[in-house]
C-alpha cells in the first residue's frame, strides 16, 4: 500500500484495479450493466460475506487452509466492489476522507507508542465542521 499524502499520491487499494485501463473498463461496464443501486447492494453483500468468513475462520472446527482460501476470495470480491465504489463516488472527496482518517490513525499510533492514551475520535474532522 502506497500512501504519500505530501505529494497527494495515494494508492488506497493494494492492488489498484483502477490503474489498469482494462480493469477500469470492466468495472465501468459492470456499473452500466447493473446500475449503481445494484452495485451498492453488491458492495454491502460482499463486505458481509468477508465479515462472515473472518468470523467463521475463528472456529476450531474449520479447516484453516479452506478458510484462508475463502477469505482470500472474499477479499478479492470486496476489492473489486470497492474499486467500483471509487467510480461511483467523488474521488477527490474519497481521497480527502482517507487522508484525514490515515492522519488520525497515525496520530493515535504515535500517542500509543509514546505511552499516552489516545482520545476517542480525536482530531478535527473538516467535513463535520
Amino acid at each position: 500500500m502506497n500512501l504519500n499524502t505530501n505529494k497527494k499520491t495515494i494508492n488506497l487499494i493494494p492492488f489498484n484495479l483502477l490503474q489498469l485501463n482494462k480493469n477500469r473498463n470492466i468495472l465501468k461496464r459492470a456499473l452500466e450493466t447493473w446500475g449503481s443501486a445494484a452495485q451498492i447492494e453488491m458492495i454491502i453483500e460482499e463486505c458481509l460475506e468477508l465479515a462472515l468468513a473472518l468470523q467463521q475462520a475463528k472456529r476450531a472446527s474449520k479447516d484453516p487452509k479452506e478458510m484462508e482460501c475463502k477469505i482470500l476470495d472474499e477479499i478479492a470480491d470486496v476489492t473489486i466492489m470497492i474499486s467500483q465504489a471509487w467510480l461511483l463516488f467523488p474521488e477527490d472527496r474519497l481521497r480527502q476522507r482517507v487522508a484525514f482518517k490515515m492522519d488520525r490513525l497515525n496520530k493515535t499510533l504515535d500517542k500509543l507508542e509514546n505511552g499516552k492514551k489516545p482520545i476517542q475520535n480525536e482530531g478535527t474532522d473538516p467535513d463535520q465542521e
